[in-house]
């Protein structure tokens, strides 16, 4: 009744004041745009706090006043209140936000890295195998301000944005509208009422640590949940004379005392909410009417329970319908304003600017974007664009405006529009760790060291260290001739040491031991495209074969300590567009690596050695993955290093010297060895969730000098995998083997690397 009565006198005040307004008699509210709002009746305010994905709960608030009949004329919201408002001023209707809302991938927006199918093929080949990364600089390691950068969340808001490209002035949109955010140094709420309305809504859901903080006008901005969570007076200051707030902000934890932390986001949220509770109080002491939607039972990151959290909008509005539509009574009942949904059409772009970039840096922009300019452009142009600037690896952050051109185009229509390309160049290098475990090497770690641009613009520098009983010891330089070339030079020094076993037919091997390889090459390599390259490269190498224990020979197998050096050259083609390198759900790889010397150091022998790798994945179903590979190795020369024989079986070949090692299921670890190897396998893959998948395989290998087609000559199996996708890489569990009687379980976790 108290909230009521207040809600009534509000209204007398407000529609006094407009009566004084209309007979000239005083001043009138900011002025903006809000289609519809009318100066004969108050100005209705819609006030949406932050709550993560709780505020896609507005959304279904939204499909309630409007059909009560209630118009909204004024819009704020801070974090995800300020998304939902901010797409609401303009113009996008409640169905419209629903849909847009359950068809995003918000785990997608709420990483950095990129789809491993757009990355240039060099920074394929490690995709995937850090878990990790932290970025250093020079000897100390560079803590980010944040963990995301937000690249993707911008790429949608300037997408959802598109319409109104050309708004700078957000009280201009058919709502007027507030971001509102914390300045970092002042701590002070602030609402964003002008410059670029992406990037002002990015700023306003920048939770701190796990966003980072977004730099407009020389000031630091973080999540406005921080200082005001529920932006009430920053409506009144845009002329609302009455309030309908919606809070979603988190609840008081039980008096009983039954409250537990979660996890470091839920630590953080929960810590923002209680530093504004204080002044959450005081806001809605400011609402006419407020709305508070069920947050219990799902999470801050609820995200992928968008209808549920729209449904949950929805009953809490309904509840409050007898406060609503006494505020629709005492409006008058108006009419609600007609506001056009947005249209997304081409722009007519006449010039490009690129900002933030060094002179190389704008170079490789130009090439990147590889868009005609002036033509006409739409939002999937730029998205795709954007990307390709971004999956070059060389900026932290790229982003797009669109502002009137500085020239006029004759024949433009609409009016031109000026393309500029916003970039922050990354400065600091990278520190990866990688962690492996499968049940027949055990465990294993990898560090790696990527330093960028020390060559030159664009150049990388790796240094990795493979720990575990398959040790690799590596540094590799390369970089391009120029930005736009697809011309790379390189270089690379390496020590490899694999342990393998050697069979005689039984159940135990009868050898075990080492193959160590020192390795130094250099190697030029053209891009055929994004997806491929050509690489002719000089190689010195020393090949050392140890037996650990067991006899010095194996049939006519020499397993004595045996030491070689020879210098070759090599060829590699590979192409590959799979979409991950652990179980892929589409695309394909092919290899070809070709190696040859003509007088080995000590020896003067010669030798050949092929090896040709094929795979693909095709989708039978959003569900259902088909796949098929086919690999073939050759080996020639009367001193054909141990080094480039094929070892073939087992369930986890390692990924070190490839082209040497192939999977066999129905087959022990290296229990097949020879100059020459071949692999047939098949299988399919069905995902019943997201991160759940179940495969079967058949496979069919076989060793010699030469590929043969002879059943009799072939070793067969079949394996059953289960598994899922986890923050530390794939788990699996994998049983196969020839024959029921004889079958091998298999454990593995994480990335092969």
């Amino acid at each position: 009744m108290r909230r009521a009565g207040r809600m009534v006198a509000a209204l007398v005040l407000a529609l006094a004041a407009t009566a004084s307004v209309a007979h000239g008699q005083g001043g009138g509210p900011e002025e903006g745009g809000g289609a519809g709002a009318s100066a004969e009746r108050p100005r209705v305010g819609l006030v949406l706090s932050g709550g993560a994905a709780k505020g896609i709960a507005h959304v279904g608030v939204i499909r309630v006043l409007e059909e009560a009949g209630l118009p909204v004329d004024v819009v704020t919201g801070t974090s995800m209140g300020s998304i939902v408002g901010g797409l609401y001023a303009m113009g996008y209707t409640p169905e419209m936000m629903t849909r847009i809302m359950r068809e995003q991938k918000w785990s997608a927006l709420l990483t950095d890295a990129n789809p491993r199918d757009v990355l240039d093929l060099e920074r394929r080949l490690h995709s995937g195998e850090t878990l990790l990364t932290i970025p250093t600089r020079g000897r100390a390691v560079a803590l980010p301000s944040g963990v995301v950068q937000g690249q993707r969340v911008l790429e949608l808001l300037t997408r959802l944005a598109w319409p109104h490209h050309e708004v700078t002035d957000f009280r201009k949109l058919p709502r007027p509208f507030a971001a509102v955010v914390m300045d970092l140094r002042t701590g002070e709420a602030v609402p964003l009422t002008s410059g670029s309305l992406p990037l002002a809504i990015r700023a306003s859901m920048s939770i701190p640590s796990m966003f980072e903080p977004v730099v407009m006008d020389g000031r630091t901005y973080v999540d406005g949940g921080m200082a005001r969570n529920l932006p009430a007076e920053d409506a009144r200051a845009l002329g609302a004379d009455v309030l309908v707030c919606v809070d979603v902000g988190d609840p008081a934890p039980p008096e009983d005392g039954a409250f537990t932390a979660g996890s470091l986001i839920n630590v953080v949220l929960r810590t923002a909410f209680l530093r504004s509770e204080a002044s959450t109080r005081e806001q809605r002491r400011l609402c006419d009417v407020v709305i508070e939607p069920e947050a219990g039972g799902l999470g801050f990151f609820a995200f992928d329970a968008a209808d549920e959290w729209v449904l949950r909008g929805e009953t809490a509005a309904r509840a409050a319908l007898p406060q609503i539509q006494a505020l629709v009574e005492l409006l008058g009942r108006p009419a609600l304003p007609v506001i056009p949904a947005p249209v997304v059409h081409p722009v007519e772009v006449a010039t490009l600017e690129i900002r933030g970039a060094s002179a190389p840096g704008e170079r490789l922009v130009r090439q990147r974007i590889a868009v005609q300019i002036p033509a006409p452009l739409t939002p999937e142009d730029l998205r795709a664009a954007v990307e390709r600037v971004y999956s070059s690896g060389a900026f932290a952050r790229v982003s797009y405006r669109l502002l009137p051109a500085e020239i006029s185009a004759a024949d433009a229509s609409p009016p031109a529009q000026r393309l500029v390309i916003e970039v922050a160049e990354r400065q600091d290098d990278a520190l990866g760790f990688g962690l492996r475990y499968d049940s027949h090497e055990r465990a294993a770690l990898l560090f790696a060291l990527s330093l960028r641009n020390r060559l030159a613009y664009g150049s990388s520098v790796r240094l990795a260290a493979r720990l575990g009983q398959q040790t690799q010891l590596g540094l590799e330089a390369f970089d391009r001739l120029g930005a736009d070339s697809p011309i790379g030079i390189g270089g690379a020094l390496e020590f490899t040491d694999v342990p393998v076993d050697l069979f005689a037919g039984g159940d135990r091997p009868l050898v075990r031991g080492d193959l160590a390889v020192l390795r130094a090459s250099g190697y030029t390599s053209y891009a055929l495209a994004t997806s491929a390259f050509v690489r002719l490269g000089l190689n010195l190498q020393r090949v050392r074969a140890k037996p650990r224990v067991g006899a010095d020979t194996l049939g006519d197998v020499a397993v004595r300590t045996l030491t070689q050096t020879f210098a070759s050259a090599s060829l590699h083609l590979l192409a590959d567009t799979r979409d991950r390198t652990a179980y892929p759900l589409r695309g394909y790889r092919a290899s070809l690596l070709a190696e040859g010397a003509e007088r080995a150091v000590g020896s003067g022998a010669t030798f050949g050695h092929l090896a040709a790798d094929a795979e693909t994945f095709v989708p039978a179903s959003p569900s259902l993955t088909l796949f098929g590979r086919l690999a073939l190795t050759r080996g020639r020369g009367a001193d054909l290093p141990p080094s480039h024989a094929t070892f073939v079986g087992g369930l986890y070949p390692p990924a070190l010297l490839p082209g040497r090692f192939l999977p066999l299921y129905g087959a022990r670890p290296q229990e097949l060895i020879g100059r020459s190897g071949q692999l047939l396998l098949t299988g399919t893959r069905w995902r019943p969730g997201a991160d759940v998948f179940l495969e079967l395989v058949a496979n069919a290998g076989a060793v010699g000098d030469r590929w043969t087609l002879d059943p009799d000559a072939q070793r067969f199996g079949v394996g059953v995998t289960g598994g899922l996708f986890t923050p530390v890489g794939p788990v699996s569990l994998t049983l196969a083997g020839d024959r029921i009687g004889d079958l091998t379980l298999g454990f593995s976790l994480g990335a092969r690397f």
